[in-house]
Parts: structure tokens; C-alpha cells; sequence
């Protein structure tokens, strides 16, 4: 990724930011791996945000790196499914996480330091994930719950089915043009028919 473009820890001191993506990793052991890494060095000393899926296969990690370490571990998430991860860290340094849409309750606080004149900015996504990943997002701000909610349901298109014509959403009986199995909710919307 072209540092020059992102400035991410820059723009975490600005408005903060949010890391989303889904991943979809693959159980097993001795597959620790970095997913995603960011790191800045300036006047020797170096600082990273990363997610990383542990050595044994029961968690991957949310870290960050200084002189001291924080890191929260997210379990039972190396399951052959899919599962969508918002991250956010303010201004501030306060982390607020979302898995699967769902808060996760953390206190984590990383304030980060004003990084005038870097040596240097990398940017690493992938390498050897034992799994998939898809739809990397990083927002310029923190997002918050809703509209992690809403990008987190948007792209959840894992239940929509089709059939010759037919639709359903959260079903797979189809004997309507639309047939959907659980409640809606809509505001500013217009449904006919």
C-alpha cells in the first residue's frame, strides 16, 4: 500500500480510524501468521498495529506495539466461517471493537505518539494466512455501532437465495416473489406490494 496515501498513524492522531474486514481462517495448529500489520519507525524507535492468528489455532489477536504490548486476544473465530471485524481506535488511543457486529467489551487505551518525521511506514496485508480474507476497509475516522451494523448486514449476503425468479432472504422456501424468514425493519423506506 502506498504509504504516502494512507498516513495512518496520522490520521489515527486526527480523527482516529477503523480497520474492517472479514476473515474466514482455517482451524489448525503451528499456522501463526501476521494478517494484517502497519508499522512506523521514527528516531529508531518503532510502533505497530497488527492482527494475528496465534501459533495453536484458537484465536487471532488484535496488537498493538511499543515498548509494551497490548493485545486482545478474539476467540473461537478459527472456524472455517466467515466473520467481520471492525476496529477502532480513537484520537485518543481507546479501542472499541465489533465481531460479527457484536461489541466486544475492552478498556484498551494505546494513546500514539505525533510522528514528525518518520525513517519509515510499512503497510503488510496477508502473506501466509491459513484461510481467506476479503474486504479490507480502513476509514479515516471511528465508525460507530450502527454503522458498523449497517456495512456488517449490507455485505452479510450469505442468505439471499434465488429460484427461477423467486427470492428469499434468511429462507430457502421461495414461493413468492420475496419471501423473508425473521422481521424487517425500514425507516425512510418505501415497500409495495
Amino acid at each position: 500500500i502506498p504509504t504516502a496515501l494512507v498516513k495512518l498513524f496520522d490520521t489515527i492522531n486526527a480523527n482516529g480510524l477503523c480497520i474492517m474486514l472479514w476473515m474466514n481462517l482455517t482451524p489448525g495448529i503451528n499456522s501463526a501468521t501476521t494478517i494484517i500489520n502497519f508499522s512506523i519507525t521514527e528516531n529508531g524507535v518503532s510502533a505497530s498495529l497488527s492482527i494475528e492468528r496465534d501459533a495453536i489455532g484458537s484465536s487471532f489477536n488484535l496488537k498493538y506495539s511499543k515498548q509494551t504490548v497490548q493485545t486482545l486476544p478474539i476467540l473461537n473465530m478459527i472456524d472455517n466461517k466467515w466473520h467481520h471485524i471492525a476496529w477502532n481506535i480513537s484520537s485518543s488511543g481507546m479501542w472499541t471493537i465489533y465481531v460479527d457486529s457484536v461489541y466486544v467489551n475492552t478498556t484498551i487505551e494505546t494513546p500514539l505518539d505525533k510522528y514528525n518525521t518518520p525513517s519509515s511506514e510499512t503497510y503488510k496485508i496477508g502473506g501466509q494466512v491459513k484461510g481467506y480474507l476479503d474486504d479490507l476497509r480502513i476509514y479515516r475516522r471511528v465508525l460507530t455501532n450502527f454503522e458498523i451494523e449497517i456495512i456488517y448486514n449490507l455485505a452479510n449476503v450469505n442468505n439471499i437465495f434465488t429460484d427461477n425468479g423467486n427470492v428469499g432472504i434468511g429462507t430457502n422456501v421461495m414461493t413468492n416473489k420475496l419471501n423473508v424468514n425473521g422481521s424487517i425493519n425500514a425507516s425512510n423506506y418505501l415497500v409495495n406490494g
